[in-house]
């Protein structure tokens, strides 16, 4: 019986790398909540003008053109986009800093992030295999 190894490691490579996004979002939290923003505003704003216009464009050539429709998804994923990258950016200065909490807690919260992430990746593997 052979055993095919690659799919396991391809789901917990998977599943590991969404997890330590998810710590580094959750470390980013913190660090908006002490410090404030860790970018200055102009890179703010272009980094959401960039992921508007990428997004925006993705859905509309998706959509099949729709215009108004594209312009709101893509405005709200560009937010959504612009927050994360600030908040791994944040969290990464925490790191940095060496101001994050003892490792019991970070590997419990890894841990906890990779059931998560694993949960949300089946769900959306099944949603896209219904549609």
């Amino acid at each position: 019986m052979k055993w095919e190894y690659r799919r396991y490691l391809n789901g917990v490579a998977l599943s590991l790398a969404l997890a330590f996004l998810m710590l580094y979002i959750a470390l980013g939290l913190v660090f908006l909540a002490q410090r404030g923003n860790p970018v200055p505003l102009p890179f703010t704003l272009l980094i959401f003008a960039v992921s508007f216009v990428i997004c925006t464009v993705y859905y509309k050539s998706r959509d099949g053109g729709a215009v108004l429709e594209s312009l709101f998804r893509g405005f709200f994923l560009a937010i959504c986009a612009t927050f994360a990258l600030i908040a791994v950016i944040g969290g990464l200065i925490l790191t940095i800093e060496g101001k994050i909490p003892e490792l019991n807690i970070i590997i419990s919260t890894l841990a906890l992030c990779m059931i998560i992430s694993m949960v949300l990746l089946s769900l959306r593997e099944y949603m896209l295999k219904s549609t």
